[in-house]
């Protein structure tokens, strides 16, 4: 029998029920899909875009246009103070995408009686410090302020912890001098960038005289540390270099390093991608070894992402750090050893 006939043939309450039942059917499948979605965004490796095509997709709904526009807002807000390059857009974007989502979702569920959904914050990133350590001459640090930059970053939720040198604590007759140490002071600045009072006012020169590192804190996790450089020696001896290239899945990585004979480590390393969708995301190790094999130190650095050659971001990235280690470790490395992972 013809479906519509049957359909005619109903009286009007039946008709009814029957529209609501497929009306909220549908209202929840569009909803269970907005979850799918925001779940998935949820996970570092989501590919935000492709969500976008298949939630459009399922729920039919056109929303790929406001996204890409809140995805080009966020970067252009983020301005020269961008320093994470790919690795913002992966996680900041993503961030961004999944809260759009999430908005349009919560509120379809209370149109329905639904309850609301909820994400947790994210935790913030700090993608580098300027300079990368904190130098004493005497008691005065070099620099007046430590910056930070990265994203999520709110300066009221980041705790500054001190690191003491337990042998000039207990001299300075610290107590428990093997505990670190909250400084109660605040960051200044916004969500992209932070910084660090060393000058007046901040923090002291003499309390940095028996600290050995000061780390970033947020929710209960340590998101970035620097280190306290008390003394720099003369360069004893000619430093060490190397320099290696390597293949990657969407391009090539180079790495060079230097390490002085007063224990000062320069790493540098460049990401580029030759590919036009795939980008590169290299690590690069370097590795000081004896005379007799054995190994000394390995630093790690992580390459900032060269996008792939269609992308809107760089496909060719550098990046740069300096690592402090024992003088006399120093001494006796005769050779560096470079090598590449993808991350």
């Amino acid at each position: 029998m013809n479906f519509y006939k049957i359909l005619q043939g109903c009286p009007q309450i039946i008709l009814a029920a029957i529209l609501m039942f497929f009306t909220s059917s549908c209202v929840d499948n569009t909803l269970g899909e907005f979850d799918k979605a925001i779940d998935i965004l949820g996970n570092e490796s989501a590919n935000w875009r492709q969500v976008v095509q298949d939630l459009e997709k399922s729920t039919k709904e056109t929303i790929s246009y406001e996204i890409e526009n809140l995805a080009k807002t966020t970067i252009n807000t983020a301005g020269s103070e961008m320093r994470c390059n790919a690795t913002f857009i992966n996680d900041y974007v993503r961030h961004e995408v999944q809260k759009e989502i999430l908005k349009r979702r919560n509120n379809l569920a209370q149109k329905i009686g639904k309850p609301p959904k909820t994400i947790p914050d994210p935790l913030p990133a700090i993608c580098n410090a300027v300079p990368g350590n904190i130098e004493l001459k005497g008691k005065r640090p070099q620099s007046s302020s430590i910056e930070f930059y990265g994203y999520f970053l709110n300066p009221n939720d980041i705790q500054i912890i001190a690191h003491l040198n337990e042998q000039k604590a207990r001299q300075a007759k610290i107590e428990d001098s093997t505990s670190p140490r909250l400084i109660k002071r605040n960051l200044a600045g916004g969500q992209f960038k932070v910084s660090l009072n060393l000058g007046n006012n901040g923090i002291s020169g003499d309390f940095l005289q028996i600290v050995d590192r000061i780390s970033l804190k947020s929710q209960n996790q340590e998101i970035y540390s620097i280190n306290v450089i008390h003394s720099r020696t003369e360069t004893i001896g000619r430093p060490i270099t190397a320099s290696s290239r390597s293949n990657m899945k969407g391009g090539y990585s180079t790495g060079k390093a230097t390490l002085y004979r007063n224990g000062k480590l320069a790493i540098e390393g460049t990401a580029e991608a030759t590919e036009r969708l795939t980008g590169v995301k290299a690590t690069v190790n370097v590795v000081g070894v004896d005379e007799n094999g054995n190994v000394l130190f390995s630093e790690f650095l992580d390459i900032p992402t060269a996008c792939g050659k269609w992308d809107a971001c760089s496909s060719r990235r550098n990046g740069r750090s300096d690592r402090y280690i024992s003088p006399k470790i120093a001494q006796d490395v005769i050779r560096l050893n470079i090598h590449f992972s993808e991350r």
